[in-house]
């Protein structure tokens, strides 16, 4: 019993992992509300993305930006998903936490990175 709490982390450490990853996916579903609100009257073909020199080099559909927006929130589901059944415990856990900590962030800069060159 006690290898499979070592394994499996603290009650404490896994209701906090879960916490964590319940208030990214609320902060992930209300930027994913003001992604759909913002791009509801964008017209029907719409920069994707840009090179290196900020010219548009690829145009499509606005639903290409609504999935960037719902990207983040699925993300985070399948981070709590995998670090249930991964473990981990003490620094192992906050790694993984910092880890989705900073995906989340990062996939939230592209979303309104997309948004704004629309």
């Amino acid at each position: 019993m006690e290898n499979k709490e070592d394994k499996k982390g603290t009650k404490e450490e896994r209701r906090g992992s879960l916490l964590l990853c319940v208030i990214l996916f609320i902060i992930a579903l209300v930027n994913f509300g003001i992604v759909l609100y913002v791009t509801k009257d964008l017209p029907d073909s719409v920069p994707v993305h840009a090179g290196f020199n900020m010219m548009v080099d690829r145009w499509g559909s606005p639903a290409i930006i609504r999935f960037f927006g719902a990207f983040p929130s699925l993300m985070i589901i399948f981070f709590a998903i995998m670090q249930h059944f991964a473990g981990g415990s003490g620094t192992n856990r906050r790694i993984i936490n910092s880890i989705i900590t900073l995906t989340t962030i990062m996939l939230l800069c592209c979303t309104w990175m997309s948004v704004y060159m629309a």
